[in-house]
This record gives C-alpha cells, sequence and structure tokens, in this order.
C-alpha cells in the first residue's frame, strides 16, 4: 500500500490513514487508523454536517439562488390542508421554492433551491417540500429556520446503510468534514466520530490490565 495514498492530511479531525481494504461496517461506519488508535466516522453524521455548514451559508445570503424546474413537479394535499399551504406559498420563497396552486387539492413546484439535485426523484423533492410545510403547522416556518435547515441537510446526506466503496469519494468526504467549522457533531449534536487508543483497545481485549 502507498502511504502517501493511504493518508488523509487533516488540520481539524485526528490524523486519518486507510485501512489496507477500504473500512466500511455496516454500511454505515467509515474504520481508519493513525498511530494513536483507530477511528470510527458516521458516513450519515458527517456528510450532514457537511451539508448542514453549506445550506446554512446559502440561507445566510440575502436572497436563496434557486433553478427553475423545466417539468414542475405536483403534489397534492388534504382538503383541509388547502387554505393553509395557500396562505404560506409566500413564506416558502425564502428557503428557495416557488410554489403555485395549481387547482383544488394539487399544487406545482415550479422552482427549487440551486444546491438540491435535480437528479433527485421528484418526489422525494415533492416529499421534501410538503414536509416543510407540515413543520410550518406547528409554528411559523419563518421562525425555525435552523430546523428547515437541519432537516434539508439531512436530507441530502448519504444515509445510513449506503455502501461507500470509492476511496476518492470517502477522502473529499473527509476532507470536508474536516474543513467545517464544527466538524466533530453532526446538525442535531451527535458526534461524527469516536477514537479508540491501541490502549484502549488492548485493555478490551485483556492484554493489558
Amino acid at each position: 500500500l502507498d502511504l502517501d495514498s493511504s493518508v488523509i492530511a487533516t488540520k481539524h479531525l485526528p490524523p486519518l490513514r486507510f485501512l489496507n481494504t477500504v473500512g466500511q461496517a455496516g454500511d454505515t461506519y467509515l474504520i481508519f487508523q493513525n498511530d494513536e488508535g483507530i477511528v470510527i466516522i458516521d458516513q450519515h453524521a458527517a456528510d450532514e454536517r457537511v451539508n448542514y455548514e453549506r445550506v446554512q451559508q446559502y440561507f445566510n445570503q440575502e436572497k436563496v439562488p434557486i433553478q427553475q424546474l423545466i417539468v414542475p413537479i405536483k403534489f397534492d394535499v388534504g382538503q383541509n390542508e388547502i387554505e393553509y399551504v395557500k396562505a404560506t406559498l409566500p413564506d416558502l420563497v425564502a428557503y428557495g421554492f416557488t410554489v403555485e396552486h395549481f387547482g383544488g387539492t394539487t399544487f406545482l413546484i415550479r422552482a427549487i433551491p440551486a444546491f438540491i439535485q435535480t437528479k433527485d426523484h421528484p418526489t422525494l423533492i415533492a416529499d421534501m417540500c410538503v414536509e416543510i410545510l407540515h413543520m410550518g403547522q406547528a409554528q411559523s416556518i419563518k421562525l425555525i429556520k435552523r430546523e428547515i435547515i437541519q432537516y434539508i441537510a439531512c436530507h441530502k446526506s448519504v444515509r445510513a446503510g449506503e455502501e461507500i466503496w470509492n476511496r476518492e469519494k470517502i477522502r473529499k468526504l473527509i476532507l470536508d468534514l474536516d474543513s467545517m467549522e464544527n466538524p466533530n457533531h453532526c446538525a442535531h449534536g451527535r458526534p461524527t466520530y469516536i477514537s479508540f487508543t491501541y490502549g484502549e483497545l488492548e485493555k478490551m481485549f485483556h492484554r493489558k490490565l
């Protein structure tokens, strides 16, 4: 194994070196080693932190960059939700969604935030928009900006249970995480990684008292 290709040059995270094979356990945890011990990174928590800070940067701009959809995405709401959704449509613009009432219980998404991949299945985009609307039923969506950013970041992130065998993709995720303001925790406060020193491992295996 070429040592140079095995090392990820981090600044804020612990030093990381690939195992002899790309280590992913349970399609969720990325496993690395360094001179001190073993580091286990939660791939979803890591990607969520990256997306949260990037989405937050978008929303800190005066106007969220949007992309117009060539083909609008349709979604329906309950009969008793029509007036609420119609009244909330102007508030959605602040989050990059342009939605119009098509008629009856049907609404059309005409534009979405620029950072959302248009290759995402239209149903996923519609579900995200509907979920944001539902989040606003308990409290105005104007007042729950942080919660909505967290939700969007989570939606965009690599999932637990998703295989990642491409070393360069893993390297990019780690370096992106390392460049974040808070690389140690996801948007919900969970740790992005845990570590065990070799001394701690030796105690666990009763190799050392």
